[in-house]
């Protein structure tokens, strides 16, 4: 069963509600959750008695066969070790086959990540070449304004007609700034880190800062300033 219904209590006012979950989303059979991924909505529960939002996270895995994406929102520490084990270290014959046929293969451990990952790749953009930038953008801030307060950058896409995107400077969970980019910006990057990307690319399943770090090391080591 791709989804089942269970019963939720109001944090707010106690009141009983029905809430549905998804054991698995194939997108090829239920495209408009692919928007409701994106969009976080579908991991919000609205109380019909108060209305207070509650944010109810839980494991599920993303399938799109048209574009051969396989995504896991893996919420518990041991699943999500087990899903990397499982495709980054070749721990089945299964696993191994979907990367072969290059498959993107994903985990993440949070639903703001599962989102952005769908917003990214919605944008057409490479995950992998975002992850790089965030890094950039981090450290720019960090170097130019040392007392300004944010703990994470979030990919968000625009209005396609202004070609233009940016990410949601967040501290604690709230948003405290945005920073714009262009198309061009992605592209010099995605040319610059070719190369190095596509080495550390294979079987990788987790892109985050500490991926995007080991890339950007890596490149250094290949490119030293003269």
């Amino acid at each position: 069963m791709a989804s089942k219904s269970i019963d939720i209590k109001c944090p707010e006012c106690g009141a009983s509600g029905s809430f549905e979950i998804w054991n698995s989303i194939d997108l090829e059979e239920n495209p408009p959750l692919e928007e409701k991924v994106r969009s976080g909505s579908l991991f919000r529960y609205a109380c019909p008695e108060c209305g207070i939002i509650t944010k109810v996270a839980y494991p599920t895995l993303i399938h799109d066969s048209v574009n051969k994406r396989m995504i896991y929102l893996a919420t518990e520490k041991e699943m999500f070790e087990s899903v990397v084990h499982q495709y980054a270290y070749g721990g089945s014959s299964a696993a191994g086959g979907l990367l072969e046929g290059d498959y993107m293969v994903r985990a993440v451990r949070t639903v703001p990540e599962l989102s952005e990952l769908l917003r990214i790749i919605h944008a057409q953009l490479d995950d992998r070449v975002v992850a790089l930038m965030k890094l950039f953008v981090f450290q720019e801030v960090t170097d130019n304004n040392p007392d300004y307060e944010f703990d994470n950058l979030f990919f968000m896409d625009r209005d396609e007609s202004e070609n233009e995107y940016f990410f949601e400077l967040q501290y604690h969970g709230e948003t405290v700034g945005q920073i714009g980019f262009d198309r061009t910006a992605y592209d010099n990057m995605q040319k610059m880190f070719a190369e190095v990307i596509e080495e550390h690319g294979k079987g990788t399943v987790v892109i985050d800062a500490r991926w995007a770090g080991d890339v950007f090391e890596d490149y250094g080591k290949k490119h030293p300033i003269k």
